[in-house]
């Protein structure tokens, strides 16, 4: 099953959504901050992160740059935040996030998105 990559500064939304995926087979490895993330793309392979977008010193768009430009730019990522916009839904895809999603969050609807995002990043 895919290794998926929490990113949040919150312990209570990583270790809820940490425990819905390992509930359904999947590897998880969380970080609590941006950078924390960008250490565990470079030691583990993972095959999707999912991060939050406000977090302190590096939110979760730098995160979404440094992967796509730098990284692993062919990497799914899929945003979740409490504070959606139209705004930085539009900047998240145009730097390639693989969707971006409003917390909080329908379980079965991202635990879908998580399948599909999984499939196309091992095409």
């Amino acid at each position: 099953m895919a290794k998926i990559l929490l990113v949040d500064d919150e312990s209570g939304v990583l270790y809820f959504i940490q425990n819905m995926f390992q509930a359904n087979g999947y590897e998880v490895v969380i970080a609590r901050s941006g950078e924390e993330a960008i250490e565990s793309v470079r030691k583990d392979m993972v095959d999707l992160v999912i991060t939050d977008l406000r977090m302190p010193r590096m939110d979760g768009m730098e995160l979404l740059r440094v992967l796509k430009r730098e990284l692993a730019p062919s990497l799914p990522v899929i945003m979740l935040t409490a504070y959606a916009s139209d705004e930085t839904a539009i900047e998240a895809k145009k730097l390639g996030a693989f969707t971006y999603m409003a917390k909080p969050f329908n379980v079965a609807g991202l635990l879908n998105v998580v399948r599909r995002a999984v499939c196309d990043g091992n095409k």
